[in-house]
């Protein structure tokens, strides 16, 4: 999956044998299938997961979608690196390949393996060596100092792990969330 438009009902998907994309519509008759073949919502379907479309019915309205079974997915990844600039993912000890139609998402966006922090948390799906797509579940972003004279040589504590001495102009990458910032001078 490309893209879902839940407001229009339209899902946008990538054919990996041909290189295509191609949109369809749902509605209420579209069956929602798990991996396993149970029911389930279109609120459970995200970019980077991997589907099969079973046809549509007379108004052009796809009939059934189904997670693949054919896939592995590994959720909740952490400790990962990149290598060979970009074409080759580490999880653990497994290296996997990263091709040019692999997919990478953060929020809906699709973006280049660089925009990947090691704070970020990934879902990775996959067949065989091959990586199909990774969705960055849980990201990052920036906090940036302005304004810090009073405070410089001084310490600031973010949350509960972060502590680090204040410096002018400074930017500080964090994982994403709702964080307490304390700044003291003397």
């Amino acid at each position: 999956i490309v893209n879902i438009n839940s407001s229009d009902e339209v899902i946008r998907v990538y054919r990996y044998s041909n290189g295509m994309e191609y949109q369809y519509y749902y509605g209420m008759s579209t069956e929602f299938c798990n991996k396993y073949g149970n029911h389930t919502a279109i609120a459970n379907f995200s970019e980077g997961d991997v589907v099969s479309i079973s046809g549509t019915d007379d108004n052009g309205k796809l009939t059934k979608v189904q997670k693949s079974d054919a896939v592995w997915v590994y959720d909740e990844v952490s400790k990962f690196s990149f290598a060979d600039e970009g074409k080759v993912l580490s999880i653990g000890d497994s290296n996997y390949e990263i091709a040019k139609n692999t997919f990478i998402f953060s929020g809906k966006d699709i973006v280049e393996y660089d925009a990947i922090s090691d704070n970020d948390t990934l879902s990775v799906v996959g067949v065989d060596k091959k990586v199909l797509s990774v969705v960055v579940t849980t990201g990052h972003g920036t906090l940036k100092l302005s304004n810090t004279k009073l405070f410089e040589g001084s310490y600031l504590q973010l949350g509960d792990d972060i502590f680090t001495e204040i410096t002018k102009n400074m930017e500080i990458e964090v994982p994403e969330g709702k964080y307490k910032l304390t700044v003291a001078n003397n």
